[in-house]
């Protein structure tokens, strides 16, 4: 197994040593970066990324070594220490260079197998907000699973943290690392990854943005769409199959089958049309989907995913 470790700063205080207790306990091969030490850009703001491709971006290079572990990383930890109630200047920089892989945008496909881990430490509080900071991109980069931890250690250095505290984080990291390594080569994307992955598909389809387009219909993601399949004859299709979650719809009827190996999952998906149509402004999202027992449904297609 792969980790890979983002500190969200140069010194090796609690977060730090929390992160490499977890992915010491997880096992296998470690990479860390440092920030600002291994990347300090600021992002430009000059949208090149989303309009044309991030190759173009200014600091492209000097990212690319982060991208590579990551992409290669079976489980990612973000691991940033509490300032004034958020994650490190240098952390937010660092994510801000990836809006681009945001599911809105053009996500790889390769995050959807990965577990991810947000680990935040502060003398007080703010752990919450701070993990939320970069639980955000891990779920908007489409990660499979991803877990919080974050606890107030007291102390400004590791050194001075309690002999309590210490077993109380290596209970956490236990936890967390055993879960990681009982679900290494056999995770999968949540209901709520896949109707964000699916809404946002939609927006593309209508030429939102052109350079993301490319990314859905060319098949970088594996989606397949039976546009001209009759309701009855794509139902057949994919009660043959045995993958995921399909809906199928035909104009005036809506048809749903749900084809989970595990129906784990009831999600409370009922604030998803209103987040995304608050995000992206899109009026035919509203009009074209339907909020059905936690599936997304979308009038004329056939839709199946393999992600």
């Amino acid at each position: 197994m792969k980790t890979v470790i983002i500190h969200g700063q140069n010194h090796k205080g609690s977060t730090c040593n929390i992160a490499r207790e977890l992915a010491e306990k997880i096992g296998g091969e470690l990479t860390e970066f440092f920030l600002p030490r291994d990347f300090g850009e600021f992002c430009a703001g000059c949208t090149i990324c989303f309009k044309e491709s991030e190759t173009k971006c200014p600091h492209y290079q000097k990212l690319s070594p982060i991208t590579a572990a990551i992409d290669e990383a079976d489980v990612i930890i973000l691991a940033s220490p509490v300032y004034v109630y958020h994650a490190t200047g240098q952390m937010k920089a660092f994510l801000d260079h990836y809006g681009w892989r945001w599911l809105i945008h053009r996500p790889e496909e390769r995050m959807f197998k990965k577990q991810g881990v947000c680990i935040s430490t502060a003398a007080g509080g703010g752990m919450k907000s701070t993990n939320k900071d970069m639980y955000h991109s891990l779920f908007f980069w489409g990660t499979a699973k991803i877990y919080k931890f974050g606890i107030g250690v007291a102390a400004i250095d590791w050194q001075s943290v309690s002999e309590k505290k210490k077993k109380k984080i290596d209970k956490a990291t236990d936890s967390i690392a055993r879960k990681i390594k009982k679900k290494y080569g056999r995770v999968k994307p949540g209901l709520k990854t896949k109707g964000w992955f699916f809404v946002m598909r939609l927006v593309q389809r209508s030429g939102w943005n052109e350079a993301d387009v490319h990314v859905y219909e060319m098949g970088v993601i594996r989606i397949r769409n039976d546009l001209d399949l009759s309701a009855d004859d794509a139902l057949t299709r994919l009660d043959s199959s045995e993958e995921g979650i399909y809906c199928c719809l035909h104009s005036r009827s809506v048809r749903s089958r749900v084809l989970h190996e595990e129906e784990r999952e009831e999600l409370a998906l009922k604030t998803l049309l209103d987040e995304v149509t608050e995000l992206t402004d899109v009026d035919s999202v509203e009009s074209g989907l339907l909020l059905q027992h936690g599936l997304l449904t979308h009038q004329e297609n056939a839709i199946s995913w393999d992600i």
